[in-house]
């Protein structure tokens, strides 16, 4: 029994690793582009370094839920346009609010 508790949390540690290494990060630049689909908001990020995207991100956008306390944000950050640059935006690794465009787990933003 001991044997299969502890295989068990070595699987589950692997998917928990592999899960998170496969989220995107975008470092820099600005939300050039912002759409609503079904209660969420996709954004595009223009002139930044992007790395790690999932394979279901295949339009290079992230996704927020319009009732997430990055909603606000991504609004915000678009309507200054240049006078916000982004530090920083986390993904998730899933594409669970819009079928192309990874969920956003972190977004952080810089005035120039």
């Amino acid at each position: 029994m001991k044997k299969i508790l502890v295989f068990n949390a070595m699987v589950l540690s692997l998917f928990a690793w592999s899960n998170n290494a496969f989220a995107g990060e975008s470092r820099g630049g600005y939300i050039s582009e912002i759409g609503t689909v079904n209660k969420a908001i996709v954004f595009r990020i223009t002139g930044g370094v992007e790395s790690g995207r999932p394979s279901c991100n295949t339009t290079g956008r992230f996704s927020a839920d319009k009732d997430s306390e990055h909603y606000q944000a991504i609004l915000t950050a678009f309507q200054m346009g240049t006078q916000i640059t982004l530090g920083q935006v986390l993904g998730l690794g899933t594409c669970n609010l819009w079928s192309n465009s990874e969920d956003v787990r972190w977004i952080e933003i810089n005035r120039k």
